[in-house]
């Protein structure tokens, strides 16, 4: 209800609420090839990660989908539908924390990426070595995507490393935190 026509938010269909989870992260599976949209853009020589270096499992108290990248596991997409709306205009979020990342060898660099449909909303290149980060990618949705939207998140990574998706959220930013 808008109480004062210089209210900014007046007839605003974007009312800031509470994140709601686009993801659940006991949902996710290893996209195969043939529907793995970064495959073609990265074609990894050798492709294998077997579901013992991916899981969803408890970050301190919260929950996540981690993978562990190395020899075994340099590549991973995984995917699932989304379970709530997005609308156009919607703000949405996403945090993802690594660890150090090290590589063998000395040019080499980790891809991590957020596909929603078929388009990117997040993805970012990362020099190795590198040392821990929390990402807190923010962007404001330029299209609506319904319930069971596919969404993939996408590791790349040379060398043995750990990365935790701990979230991908529609709705207000939450708090920065205190220091």
């Amino acid at each position: 209800m808008c109480l004062s026509a210089l209210s900014a938010s007046c007839g605003d269909s974007h009312e800031p609420h509470d994140p709601v989870p686009l993801v659940d992260h006991d949902q996710w599976q290893a996209a195969v090839l043939g529907d793995d949209p970064f495959f073609a853009l990265e074609r990894p020589e050798e492709y294998s990660c077997e579901p013992m270096f991916y899981a969803s499992e408890l970050f301190g108290a919260e929950s996540s989908f981690s993978i562990d990248t190395g020899s075994k596991c340099g590549y991973l997409t995984v995917k699932q539908t989304t379970v709530a709306d997005v609308k156009l205009g919607d703000p949405v979020h996403a945090r993802i924390w690594h660890f150090p990342l090290t590589a063998p060898d000395e040019e080499a660099e980790g891809h991590v990426a957020i596909m929603m449909g078929d388009r990117v909303v997040f993805e970012d290149r990362i020099p190795l070595p590198a040392t821990s980060k929390l990402y807190a990618a923010y962007w404001t949705s330029d299209q609506d995507f319904p319930i069971g939207t596919a969404i993939y998140y996408h590791v790349h990574n040379h060398g043995v490393n750990s990365w935790a998706l701990l979230e991908i959220s529609e709705g207000k930013e939450p708090p920065a935190p205190s220091e």
